[in-house]
């Protein structure tokens, strides 16, 4: 009915016109009827109306108008609101006799414009005509006989050319802009087949929003069935903001509309987006009865600046009215370079999407040929909720860090530069915490670093607000447990909680490359917090507190019972240590405190059959340089006196250095010596006494 309707107006305004036009041009000659024109404008409108020019009418065989350059003022003002280049319309006068309706070329060329969107939408509300016809509910039917009259419209072709646009006052004063507007068409009628080519820019002036688009195609249509058929149609698009570049291009066979439902056939996209290159091909994609939809063989590539692959297949069916999704067979991989090495995780399973803004996903594969599985509900799509589980077998850690050079240098034994102009990154913003909600259960098997290996990894993810928190970590290594929980927000603010018993010092520093021979059962406290993730801020800003227990400890390559036994002989060969011999302490302890990139353990108590040690020891958390001195007080006594062996540690975690310090030895023997000289000889004189005095000041004492 629409149709007919529309047919049947056409008709009879293409008929008036003509009857009309003939009428005019057949009594006033062009001049005359410019200058009508400009005074019905201004009387009717409040407009001023300028022809650049002659205005060129003509009656036969055809009625004809041909427009010079032409203004139309605002209202109430003569500064132009449309300005056009020229235009030019025809239609011939016989055929219309028969209802056969021809129209000659259409062009129209460099119509630019400016709309105040809002002014016009106020005028429509306010006006008489609208309010009535919003009251009235009476249902009018169209006279189907009145379309009768027309047997065939034709325009032999349509150009529009460098055409403009500019329209204010929508979306809270937002600008938007069309230029460099080009059409153009073959023949047109009611039916039948004609290139189309049409191209603009378009902006939003406010947002400094820019873009191009571009559509050519050759077109099949029906108006009585308003079905349209582009054949090989090639569209394009692309969009600069804020000094970035996205485009897109879309090819295909064909895209079809017939009877209310859309179609396509062998869709090919590629899209640039944010330093990322999509590549999708489409087999065919479908809606039936615009009830349900389909798309088949779909093949998705997607590639960035840094290394990441991604690639998908599968095909989707679903429900448009209730925008439902379930996909079919779709695998896929993902790629990434880390370490220098590739990373690639393929996998396959399941998508879904129900009403309510409802999602599932069930998916499956491998990481480093290791298997895993994940199982993801998601509700709400504008800020979703999020929970599920992941599940995976081994992860190897070390495969994927980049390895570093090897220290050539080692900490001087004396001195130990503190860290604190470190540079650390500035920490970033993780916004995309702000925009999701949910929990997550996650289990891993085995994770792996260098020789170290910890099982049973175990955690729950909740997000919450802009706050990331693992809770209930649990984990073993080592022979021992691991307990605790972390936590970061979005502005990149962490702190960690953990809790250790029963670690074996020996298996954790064997795992770890470390060359330390110390054996023990440790049990520790961490609590530490900061801020930015990236590797050298993390290590800079970590503040906090750390407490160490070890049980059973035994320290080789260092004997205090040897030492003791060299100090009672006053032998100094005893004092050479070999790697087989050993300390046994049956309580070691040390609480240290965190910041500004260095680990300061400024408590270390130990307790051996032979002797009590006490000490502080510096670690570099940027650098792992080591620093420290632990004094060991033998029970073994001399003259009388109960030793003290001072022992200096320097070199690096990785490569620790330690001996006995021979400095601190010889002064505090020196000063033994002389204060034993002092006292045991009274009536020394008083310069010898002073000179005695001033070498002890000299060695500190």
């Amino acid at each position: 009915m629409f149709r007919k309707v529309a047919i049947a107006i056409v008709a009879v305004v293409v008929i008036a016109f003509g009857a009309l036009w003939a009428a005019v041009t057949y009594f006033l000659d062009s001049a005359t009827i410019a200058e009508q024109l400009k005074k019905e404008v201004t009387t009717r409108f409040n407009r001023t109306l300028v022809f650049q020019g002659d205005l060129k009418t003509n009656f036969f065989p055809k009625v004809q108008i041909v427009l010079p350059a032409t203004s139309l003022s605002f209202e109430g003002s003569d500064k132009p609101q449309f300005t056009l280049q020229g235009a030019q319309i025809g239609v011939a006068v016989m055929p219309l006799l028969k209802g056969d309706v021809q129209f000659d070329d259409v062009v129209i060329d460099g119509l630019k414009g400016q709309i105040n969107a809002a002014r016009i939408l106020q005028k429509a509300q306010q006006s008489p005509k609208a309010q009535t016809a919003a009251g009235s509910s009476v249902e009018t039917k169209a006279d189907n006989s009145g379309s009768s009259f027309i047997k065939n419209l034709e325009v032999a072709s349509v150009e529009i050319k460098n055409a403009g646009l500019t329209v204010y006052g929508l979306q809270d004063k937002k600008i938007y802009a069309v230029d460099s507007l080009n059409l153009s068409t073959g023949k047109v009628g009611l039916s039948g087949t004609t290139p189309l080519k049409f191209s603009t820019n378009f902006s939003e002036k406010t947002q400094r929003l820019s873009g191009q688009l571009s559509l050519d195609s050759t077109i099949t249509y029906d108006v009585r069935t308003i079905s349209v058929s582009l054949a090989k149609p090639s569209l394009a698009v692309s969009i600069q903001q804020n000094g970035e570049t996205t485009s897109a291009e879309l090819k295909a066979d064909q895209l079809q509309y017939v009877n209310q439902d859309v179609s396509a056939k062998v869709l090919d996209l590629t899209a640039n987006v944010a330093g990322m290159s999509v590549k999708a091909q489409v087999a065919a994609a479908q809606t039936q009865g615009m009830q349900s939809w389909g798309i088949d063989g779909l093949k998705l590539d997607a590639t960035d600046n840094k290394g990441l692959k991604a690639n998908l297949t599968g095909s989707f069916k679903g429900e448009l009215k209730n925008l439902t999704l379930q996909s079919q067979a779709l695998k896929g991989e993902v790629q990434t370079v880390l370490a220098q090495s590739t990373l690639s995780v393929p996998f396959e399973g399941t998508v879904s999407v129900q009403p309510g803004e409802k999602a599932n996903l069930n998916l499956k594969g491998t990481l480093d040929k290791s298997p895993w599985q994940a199982n993801v509900q998601v509700s709400g799509f504008t800020v979703p909720t999020i929970n599920g589980n992941f599940a995976l077998e081994t992860f190897v850690v070390d495969k994927w860090i980049a390895s570093e050079a090897a220290p050539s240098k080692k900490t001087a034994l004396n001195s130990l530069q503190l860290i604190s102009d470190a540079y650390a990154a500035p920490s970033q913003s993780l916004d995309v915490l702000n925009k999701a909600n949910g929990r997550f259960g996650i289990q891993v098997n085995s994770v792996r670093y260098q020789g170290l290996n910890v099982s049973g990894v175990d955690t729950t993810i909740t997000l919450s607000k802009g706050v990331l928190t693992l809770g209930n970590v649990k984990a073993s290594t080592c022979s021992g447990a691991i307990t605790g929980s972390a936590q970061v927000n979005a502005s990149e603010k962490w702190s960690v909680n953990m809790n250790v018993k029963g670690l074996s010092m020996q298996e954790l520093l064997k795992g770890l490359g470390s060359q330390v021979d110390f054996a023990g059962k440790a049990n520790a406290t961490v609590k530490l917090n900061g801020l930015g993730l990236e590797k050298t801020a993390l290590l800079k800003s970590a503040n906090g507190n750390m407490s160490l227990s070890i049980n059973d400890a035994v320290l080789k390559g260092l004997s205090l019972e040897k030492v003791a036994t060299a100090v009672k002989q006053k032998k100094v060969t005893g004092l050479v240590m070999h790697p087989e011999d050993q300390t046994r302490f049956s309580v070691l302890s040390a609480t240290a405190t965190v910041g500004n990139g260095i680990l300061n353990a400024r408590s270390i108590q130990g307790r051996a059959s032979v002797a009590e040690v006490n000490g502080q020891v510096q670690v570099g958390m940027i650098d792992s340089s080591l620093y420290g001195e632990v004094s060991a007080k033998l029970a073994t006594s001399v003259d009388g006196r109960r030793v003290t062996v001072p022992i200096k540690l320097g070199g690096t975690i990785q490569a620790p250095t330690y001996g006995i310090n021979l400095e601190a030895v010889i002064k505090d023997q020196l000063h033994n010596a002389i204060e034993k000289a002092v006292t045991e000889n009274p009536k020394l004189k008083e310069g010898q006494k002073r000179l005695i005095e001033g070498l002890g000041k000299l060695f500190n004492r």
